[in-house]
């Protein structure tokens, strides 16, 4: 039982001993839109982002709501800086 409980410790400290989520995980990730992900979205460059390009990289229906304020199906410029996150670079 001891080797268990041990075994149970080492296996939460790795993050293992909780099942992983089975749905499908985005590949962005969730929260506001870096950059990068920006760009990817909008993939005929019209500076806009339709729903459909959005769920071609994400399947967050509830951060498409969240960030569509407006509700008109797609994010404007103005949607989009709301919505993006700055990641800091480092340099050496």
């Amino acid at each position: 039982m001891r080797s268990l409980r041990f075994l149970l410790f080492i296996a939460s400290c790795l993050g293992l001993a909780w099942p992983v989520q089975a749905a499908e995980e985005s590949p962005l990730g969730s929260g506001p839109l870096t950059q990068e992900q920006r760009r990817q979205m909008d993939a005929n460059k019209d500076g806009v982002i339709s729903k459909e390009e959005y769920e071609k990289l994400s399947s967050d229906s509830a951060a498409w709501q969240q960030m569509d304020a407006d509700g008109n199906g797609v994010l404007d410029k103005d949607e989009q800086d709301r919505n993006t996150r700055v990641v800091p670079i480092l340099v050496r």
